[in-house]
């Protein structure tokens, strides 16, 4: 859903994503890269390599998969964007948290109306009240 609302903004008045694959790094960057960012994320090394492999298997490059990444796509981003409810486990051992809070500094600079969730917990921790109440209002 983060995609295509990135992507078509015209046609969603609200966008919710949680725990999303956001990632700030590329599954083609070098496995240097790609280690001491897993590192710093505290991301498991199993779901990392899993995620690295799936990645690549439908992305040809770089150039492919900047093209659906959330972080690059929220650099065409203005306040015309769908709003944005972001929210993320501050230990997500898929190492998505970075990038989230990474998506949601760059969207609000951007102009986009933007919620941005750090919840406790891991994968997938959700607010639901608080998610709830931004698809409603």
């Amino acid at each position: 859903m983060l995609i295509a609302g990135l992507s078509y903004p015209s046609r969603f008045a609200r966008v919710a994503a949680l725990c999303p694959g956001v990632y700030s790094t590329s599954p083609f960057a070098s496995l240097a890269t790609i280690r001491t960012t897993m590192q710093r994320t505290s991301a498991n090394p199993e779901i990392i390599f899993g995620v690295w492999m799936m990645a690549r298997k439908y992305a040809a490059n770089d150039a492919e998969w900047q093209r659906v990444s959330p972080l690059a796509l929220i650099g065409q981003a203005g306040p015309e964007y769908p709003a944005l409810y972001l929210s993320n486990g501050l230990y997500d051992v898929y190492g998505n948290f970075e990038g989230t809070q990474r998506l949601a500094g760059v969207a609000r600079k951007r102009g986009v109306r933007t919620e941005w969730h750090p919840l406790y917990g891991g994968h997938c921790a959700t607010d639901v009240t608080s998610m709830a109440a931004f698809l409603s209002s």
